[in-house]
């Protein structure tokens, strides 16, 4: 492919990732909220009542949402380092390219050198 297309590819992956990073940036901000409301002590003191003890299930949603929230992290900083990475190869083809443009150029400009009149 292309570095043209893989730099594309690796936008749209950015993109993708970013979008799912917000998502789950948001789920997580309505748990903290969720957890946050069940945790506040109301009436006598309980087992509910003391600061952090929401229940089993809150606590495994929410460790499973950070969870979701660090693999959309890892891979959205996947994302970027493979772009970065596709950045890199592109530019050392052009300055390769270039180089090679060069050559070329001496090279036709040696074969065109025009007879002397004494050959």
């Amino acid at each position: 492919s292309s570095p043209a297309h893989s730099v594309t590819h690796g936008k749209r992956s950015l993109q993708q990732a970013g979008l799912c990073q917000a998502r789950f940036a948001d789920e997580l901000d309505e748990v903290r909220v969720r957890l946050s409301a069940a945790s506040v002590p109301t009436g006598a003191p309980n087992a509910q009542s003391w600061p952090g003890s929401g229940s089993i299930g809150d606590d495994l949603a929410a460790a499973g949402l950070q969870r979701r929230v660090g693999l959309a992290l890892a891979a959205a900083q996947e994302s970027l380092c493979r772009l970065e990475e596709e950045r890199l190869q592109k530019d050392m083809a052009v300055e390769q390219l270039g180089r090679l443009q060069a050559r070329l150029s001496l090279l036709e400009i040696g074969t065109n050198v025009p007879a002397s009149k004494d050959d």
